[in-house]
């Protein structure tokens, strides 16, 4: 065995040159040793040692490496767990059968309010909370994402888990409603089998209600427009006349549903009754431009019909009636304010007119009072 200067140069200047130089050394000794003529068994075990001593440096620097390689994959499991377990979203990987890798979040267990979701199929994970329609279709969407043929960015914006609402049930068959928003990408990896489907989910219903508190409250003020100018073209004497005969239709209803009995009987004849009350308001909210009113109506004659195709009755189905009929009675208290403060506008409105009027007819009152 013989190596030329540039291999030695070579061989120190690698990243295990400390290792290689002796070793490669102690490999031409052991080769020259067993080149000799006339090898004894003496010169061959001789050879065997040096080729031990050899293979002893590297075998050394290989297991310090490799105890490095390991406490450094140690060192970022730990970290990848850390970030785990610190995020407020789930965090999961789905490979190509759907089923969740390890490991997951620890908020992933927390937000699907299931223990250990590693290792589980997804489709088993969402079945109890969502529809069958939309569980089959965020199937669907994932084996879309797993096609090698389909568009990566045009099929996420299929996702129909963006917003969902589920419904967790707890031990005392108590029901609570969050809204969830699911999103996944595709990662390619090293190779083919090791890609996998990155998804994250977050719990956004705080920010759901808050756009709903706000478009109602956006929803009340043009309504709020909108009943001012109803008012406003009114006649005064019908509007208060309609309000009166609402309060009293309302108040005998309140009284109808409110009245003990809870017999199927005595239900239809709570049923007949309300029913019967609303019906003059109804007709009377139809004849006056009260919109808002009418529309409000229609809704409990809507829920009072549903009532009347049912074959039994149970006192729970008019808490929708009571609930509704609550918020009528309070957008009539609303009304009776308004055209109130219509009454002392119009009324001031007319003081402030005669007053011009009357200093227009006798500018020397008008004079008498400035220099006053």
């Amino acid at each position: 065995m013989k190596l030329h200067p540039h291999e030695w140069t070579r061989l120190a200047e690698g990243d295990s040159g400390i290792v290689a130089l002796p070793a490669a050394a102690l490999a031409l000794c052991a080769a020259w040793l067993a080149a000799l003529p006339g090898a004894s068994t003496q010169r061959l075990v001789l050879a065997g040692i040096c080729a031990a001593l050899a293979l002893l440096p590297l075998t050394l620097h290989l297991r310090r490496r490799i105890r490095a390689l390991a406490a450094e994959c140690a060192a970022t499991q730990r970290q990848l767990l850390n970030i785990l377990g610190s995020v407020r979203e789930g965090v999961f990987a789905v490979d190509r059968d759907l089923r969740l890798s390890a490991p997951c979040s620890a908020a992933m267990g927390e937000l699907l309010r299931v223990s250990s979701p590693a290792g589980r199929r997804l489709e088993d994970l969402l079945r109890p909370l969502l529809d069958q329609e939309t569980l089959t279709a965020a199937l669907t969407f994932l084996r879309l994402l797993w096609s090698e043929q389909a568009d990566e960015h045009a099929v996420e914006a299929l996702n129909p888990l963006g917003q969902v609402k589920v419904t967790f049930v707890s031990a005392r068959a108590a029901s609570e409603h969050r809204y969830l928003s699911f999103s996944f990408r595709r990662v390619a990896g090293t190779r083919p089998v090791a890609d996998c489907i990155i998804g994250a989910v977050a719990d956004v219903t705080d920010r759901v209600l808050l756009a709903r508190e706000l478009e109602q409250a956006e929803a009340a003020g043009d309504s709020q427009a909108e009943l001012l100018l109803q008012l406003v073209r009114a006649d005064p004497i019908a509007l208060l006349a309609f309000l009166d005969d609402a309060d009293t239709a309302f108040r005998k209803s309140n009284a109808l549903l409110t009245a003990p009995g809870s017999e199927p009987r005595q239900l239809q004849k709570k049923l007949i009754g309300v029913m019967r009350e609303l019906d003059a308001v109804t007709g009377a909210a139809e004849m006056l431009p009260f919109a808002s009113f009418a529309q409000r109506l229609q809704g409990i004659d809507d829920v009072l019909s549903g009532l009347c195709a049912r074959e039994q009755l149970h006192g729970n189905d008019f808490l929708p009636i009571v609930v509704r009929l609550d918020e009528l009675m309070s957008h009539a208290a609303t009304m009776r304010f308004i055209h109130q403060h219509l009454v002392l506008l119009r009324a001031a409105s007319a003081a402030l007119a005669a007053c011009d009027e009357r200093a227009a007819l006798h500018p020397e009152i008008s004079e008498g009072l400035e220099l006053s």
